[in-house]
């Protein structure tokens, strides 16, 4: 499955090529082609990396280098074809890898090159220009985008919130994210109560250190235009995907292992969050984002609730309703398995490209996430694994009781199912006490 890109990420995504299997002198030439004209080189020596990238990203090129390993060039090479036809292959091969490479440009693979690689040809190949800059990408943002931030150096616009701009920014030659609030509301108890949250993000993303959860490295605070201070977030830059942008209608059986991986590490990521303390309250797929060399963070604890905290009051409904435990629409009391109830819709989402309860506006989806149960994903995708409809039975149940009592036991069993997809139910490391879908004789 390819990603499903949104229009303002087409430009940088055009302007990307793949490499797999190359050598340092290889990876060198490559480099020295690409990058000089401004386009960007990720390599990888990993043929699963590259699996769920060409999976979740479309790029411009992807160059394969056949002899790679014992063949597994070859292998990587017909794999992309075969699943990803509208990904440009290039074939990269000795002189005794002739007959193969004709082989799979037969197959679809777009040119041949032969090693030795020749500079000049990499340029005719790519047709290099130099691409347009990307301070115009986001022009649209509700701010002007600034110079410079407190010290750092802005690149570009990459994003809005309703309470917040995303800034790529530099300093001391390291690229990094830079979350700036902005000043919004005119009552001012509701701006410092949004400033107060801000600031508590910071916080969190400070003390978390944990792969799956992006990282902070400052916090502080930068005058306006307006004349109003208003703080900020200097955090790690992840160069990737949303996994709401990178789901679409073409997904097959064959994603489903590796999609599960991904959602495993998501998991973990939530078990660090929860293990601080903390309530996320808006896992989605918008903010989760899966890194150009693979990995997965979970980000934007905007909405976060510290269980020791009284700044988030009960009723307040925080989060995104399609994503929202049952719990969080009664009385306003919920606890760590709202969490893992989105993480379950997420991955329900990211399995299925569907939601698992049908409505088309909040208030229905209030009632029906409370009174019906959700669509069995085999609905959506016939012979839709039973030994995962059991995991996600166990992420979705209308009752946390039965639910899966923490995210470290949803990352074991995601991770038992993506090692082994033929694993039994009832062999899984942990499961859960939920009944959801059994009734129906369709777990």
């Amino acid at each position: 499955m390819t990603a499903s890109l949104d229009v303002s990420e087409v430009e940088v995504a055009a302007q990307r090529v793949l490499v797999f299997g190359a050598d340092d002198s290889m990876e060198t030439e490559i480099a020295q082609a690409i990058e000089a004209s401004g386009w960007s080189v990720v390599s990888s020596h990993d043929a699963d990396y590259i699996r769920v990238l060409v999976t979740l990203e479309s790029f411009s090129f992807i160059i394969v280098d056949i002899k790679h390993a014992h063949d597994t060039g070859d292998t990587v090479a017909r794999w992309i074809l075969k699943n990803a036809p509208e990904q440009r292959v290039v074939i990269v091969a000795h002189e005794p890898g002739i007959r193969s490479a004709i082989e799979l440009m037969q197959l679809g693979a777009v040119d041949y090159l032969p090693k030795p690689l020749r500079l000049d040809r990499l340029v005719s190949l790519f047709g290099l220009s130099s691409p347009s800059k990307r301070r115009s990408q986001l022009a649209h943002v509700s701010m002007k985008v600034p110079e410079e931030i407190a010290g750092y150096e802005v690149i570009d616009a990459i994003g809005e919130g309703m309470s917040s701009v995303v800034f790529e920014v530099r300093v001391n030659g390291q690229r990094q994210a830079l979350k700036l609030f902005k000043s919004i509301d005119s009552d001012e108890r509701r701006e410092q109560e949004m400033t107060d949250r801000f600031i508590r993000e910071a916080e969190i993303l400070l003390e978390i250190r944990h792969p799956n959860v992006v990282h902070a490295y400052d916090v502080g605070f930068t005058p306006l235009d307006t004349g109003k201070t208003v703080p900020y977030i200097a955090m790690e830059f992840v160069d990737g995907t949303t996994l709401l942008d990178a789901t679409g209608p073409n997904a097959t059986m064959m994603d489903i292992p590796k999609r599960t991986a991904i959602m495993a590490r998501v998991a973990n990521g939530l078990q660090a969050i929860h293990d601080a303390g903390i309530i996320h309250r808006d896992v989605k797929p918008n903010n989760i984002v899966v890194s150009r060399t693979g990995e997965v963070k979970l980000m934007d604890l905007g909405v976060a609730h510290l269980t020791s905290s009284s700044l988030t009051r009960p009723g307040d409904y925080l989060g995104t309703p399609a994503y929202m435990a049952p719990e969080a629409f009664q009385d306003g009391h919920w606890d760590y398995r709202a969490d893992i109830f989105s993480l379950g819709v997420t991955a329900y989402y990211f399995l299925t490209y569907e939601l698992p309860y049908r409505a088309t506006s909040v208030a229905q989806y209030l009632q029906t996430v409370q009174l019906r149960q959700p669509t069995h994903p085999s609905e959506y995708i016939r012979g839709f694994p039973r030994c995962l409809t059991r995991i996600l039975a166990g992420m979705l149940d209308r009752n946390p009781a039965r639910r899966y009592q923490r995210a470290a036991d949803v990352a074991l069993d995601l991770n038992a199912y993506s090692q082994n997809p033929a694993i039994s139910a009832d062999d899984l490391p942990c499961g859960s006490a939920s009944n959801l879908w059994i009734s129906t004789g369709r777990d």
